[in-house]
């Protein structure tokens, strides 16, 4: 797989990770808000920098990543709680 593919599988919309912070070590991957070119290619750039220059810790960010439950199961029960919410039954 290319070093692209690999930084990217770790680069998604907020709703899917914890964005990591470099200061206390939290997080499974990078995250942006602003949906602009710019802030993306910031997040992509850190991304790459932790990629290709602290490899333990980009490891320790596909572990936590890993273990996430991206179950679709999991996902359709959260969408049909919000419908109900929204239809006023829950």
């Amino acid at each position: 797989m290319a070093r692209c593919q690999l930084c990217m599988k770790l680069v998604v919309l907020r709703d899917s990770v914890l964005a990591y912070n470099a200061e206390t070590g939290a997080g499974d991957g990078f995250s942006f808000w602003d949906y602009n070119a710019g802030v993306l290619t910031n997040i992509l750039r850190m991304a790459k920098s932790v990629y290709a220059d602290q490899p333990k810790v980009y490891a320790k960010l596909q572990q936590h990543a890993m273990v996430k439950d991206f179950d679709w199961h999991h996902s359709a029960a959260e969408y049909l709680k919000g419908y109900q919410r929204i239809l006023g039954k829950a």
